[in-house]
């Protein structure tokens, strides 16, 4: 088995954290905007490869995208998996604000008219849950899932 999962996903959780320090230090409400929504991407593409890595240690060969996909593909439900639905069913988890957020930056917004045409400014949702506290819930999720999976 090869390590090219786990390598995956510890360069997208890394690669967050850049975009997170990254939007600490910008100025401008765009630059915070864009680093934002990278480290979600980034988050989210660390999320897929996990499933991914998981899909590996039980020697799946297809990739999978979404947990349900990984589930289907499961002869028997796996710890992991009982614990990733926990965690999607339970609306202020990393989880399931990764994938509501995820997802409402991966659509168009809705179009608004603004209350004065002479202010025009860029602004997003405000996120249930902070990234920085989504990227340290994952990471520790993470490293849990795979102290367990390597007793094993």
């Amino acid at each position: 088995m090869s390590d090219k999962w786990l390598t995956y996903v510890n360069e997208n959780l890394f690669f967050a954290k850049l975009q997170l320090q990254w939007k600490d230090t910008s100025s401008t409400v765009a630059e915070k905007q864009c680093a934002s929504r990278a480290a979600l991407r980034f988050l989210q593409q660390a999320y897929v490869g996990f499933l991914n890595e998981l899909a590996e240690q039980r020697r799946i060969k297809v990739k999978v995208e979404t947990l349900a996909d990984l589930e289907g593909q499961l002869e028997v439900e796996s710890p992991e998996v009982i614990s990733m639905k926990l965690a999607a069913a339970q609306s202020d988890s990393w989880l399931a604000q990764l994938l509501k957020q995820f997802g409402e930056i991966s659509r168009p917004r809705k179009n608004e008219t603004p209350q004065n045409e002479n202010i025009i400014a860029a602004t997003s949702a405000p996120y249930a849950m902070e990234l920085a506290v989504m990227l340290e819930s994952m990471q520790a999720f993470i490293n849990e899932m795979r102290e367990h999976s390597f007793e094993w």
